[in-house]
């Protein structure tokens, strides 16, 4: 890494021909960034302070990124003749300060690592019942959905939840856009909604009872929907919500009485997930993600949680 960065600065040592005062990353005493988080495009500020001693023996301020190991792996980023060196941040990336003059260098031995956002993400959901709380799922679901089903007693308080990554960004936090109905309409009108909050103060089974869908935007565009099935007496895992005269689920197997030209299974936004062709017998094996599934065999309809 100082190899490449000589090459950066030999032109002035061969021009001048004198040795200018020794730097070493000792000599930096603190670099401190306006912002570690910020979205792509977005421009950063690094102040660094010299101890005293050394502060009247660097000419240049630079910037560069490295790697986890903290080796150099690009060009200069950035450099300046003050102590204050700005830069766009186009990705996430790791970074180091060099501090130079005509014939000496330092490289800090701070590394600071820069979180470039590229729009809003689904981290994770999560509801609590009462003074019961538990997250549910964890991970990215940026353009996904997520489901997760639940019961409820009556008159309990409930709060659902959908955490994303903008409270890194909190200066442009308004820009994220939280969108929640109840089985495709408003929610009803004793349902308070809190941005990424949907807050249900004394549950009761005729309001309430449903599908919450949540359609999380940045900027206008959808980025991610998730679902929150709640229901004061659901079934237990392979039983049966809506009964079928010529089919059920059981342990994760779909039991067929009369098969039709073919059969359709949905997920609990409507979108077809598989097909079962007319000649696979009986006794299928679904071999489906957990969730709430909606089962058609000809005019037959099944609705089941797997």
């Amino acid at each position: 890494m100082k190899k490449l960065l000589l090459s950066f600065f030999m032109g002035s040592m061969v021009l001048n021909g004198y040795a200018a005062e020794t730097i070493v990353p000792e000599d930096i005493k603190s670099i401190t960034v306006d912002k570690t988080s910020v979205r792509e495009g977005d421009t950063v500020t690094l102040e660094i302070e010299m101890e005293e001693a050394a502060s009247g023996n660097v000419d240049l301020y630079s910037v560069i990124e490295v790697d986890e190991n903290g080796e150099q792996v690009d060009e200069v980023i950035a450099t300046s003749e003050t102590s204050s060196v700005s830069f766009v941040v186009e990705h996430s990336m790791r970074i180091k300060v060099v501090v130079s003059n005509e014939t000496e260098l330092a490289i800090s031995d701070q590394t600071i690592e820069i979180t470039a956002i590229s729009g809003v993400k689904v981290v994770s959901i999560g509801y609590s019942i009462s003074n019961t709380e538990e997250e549910v799922v964890g991970g990215d679901h940026l353009d996904g959905q997520t489901e997760v089903s639940f019961t409820v007693n009556a008159q309990e308080r409930v709060v659902l939840v959908v955490n994303t990554n903008w409270s890194l960004l909190e200066d442009i936090e308004e820009e994220v856009e939280f969108k929640w109905t109840k089985d495709g309409e408003d929610v009803p009108a004793n349902v308070t909604v809190e941005e990424a909050y949907l807050i249900i103060e004394s549950f009761d089974t005729d309001t309430h009872n449903g599908v919450y869908e949540c359609v999380v935007s940045d900027n206008g565009k959808q980025k991610a929907v998730v679902y929150f099935a709640i229901n004061t007496d659901l079934p237990t895992d392979n039983e049966v919500i809506v009964a079928s005269q010529s089919m059920y689920v059981s342990n994760g197997y779909l039991y067929l009485d009369q098969v039709s030209s073919s059969v359709k299974v949905y997920n609990i936004n409507g979108s077809l997930v598989k097909t079962i062709p007319a000649n696979s017998g009986n006794v299928i094996p679904l071999n489906l993600p957990k969730g709430i599934y909606v089962i058609t065999n000809g005019k037959d309809v099944v609705k089941a949680i797997i």
